[in-house]
């Protein structure tokens, strides 16, 4: 699609727009070992991201208020593409962008595509996020009995490290004051522009996507 509007618009639009209502346990629970098991079929290294982290590595299950499942990948732009493709034959897609996707399983499912910078770590574009690699990979496995008894589950390397930069020290107590957007948006661009000379300084898209004229 060519871009009509100023980059990001549709970003900043739709945080300021987005208000879900809570799902339901038992349909986060069935989101959850959906896109596990469609992400492994399709041979993509993923983990759980956000409030599903939070959920499965501190609860031991998913949280109440939750409303949706939260994936992190790292794929080459044209494999993200191909995964999209793949992924249309089996479940709906309600938006896509060059970095994310939204999936409406059991319950809504984010999947975002995390973008690396140098050899550091990856940075998440749409909460403006920049996490060191050690964090999230490899993954490390767990089996939840809540999700399933059997099958082991992909969290973060270093999941409390993870969750210690997102949320804040505080994680680890139940709140409905969490912050997620704790850095501040000039600190992650500077951090990420500096690291990969591939990101257009002034929108964070990668240059070839900015250079041809898409929109987010």
């Amino acid at each position: 699609f060519l871009c009509a509007c100023p980059q990001g618009t549709a970003i900043q639009n739709e945080q300021a727009n987005h208000r879900q209502i809570p799902a339901r346990p038992e349909d986060l629970r069935a989101a959850i070992l959906q896109i596990h098991l469609l992400l492994s079929n399709a041979s993509v290294e993923h983990i759980f991201a956000y409030g599903t982290l939070l959920s499965l590595h501190r609860e031991g299950d998913v949280l109440p208020a939750d409303d949706d499942v939260d994936v992190f990948v790292h794929l080459r732009p044209e494999a993200f593409q191909a995964l999209l493709a793949r992924l249309s034959g089996s479940v709906l897609i309600v938006d896509s962008r060059w970095h994310m996707v939204k999936i409406a399983g059991f319950a809504p499912i984010d999947v975002y595509n995390l973008f690396p910078v140098g050899n550091e770590g990856f940075c998440e574009y749409e909460d403006s996020a920049f996490y060191s690699k050690s964090l999230l990979w490899p993954p490390s496995f767990r089996v939840i009995s809540s999700i399933h008894q059997t099958i082991p589950l992909p969290l973060a390397a270093d999941p409390e490290g993870v969750l210690r930069s997102y949320y804040g020290d505080d994680w680890r107590e139940p709140s409905d004051n969490h912050k997620f957007y704790l850095r501040a948006y000039d600190a992650f661009k500077a951090r990420c522009t500096s690291l990969s000379p591939g990101i257009d300084p002034h929108t964070l898209q990668p240059r070839w996507l900015v250079t041809s004229g898409l929109c987010l």
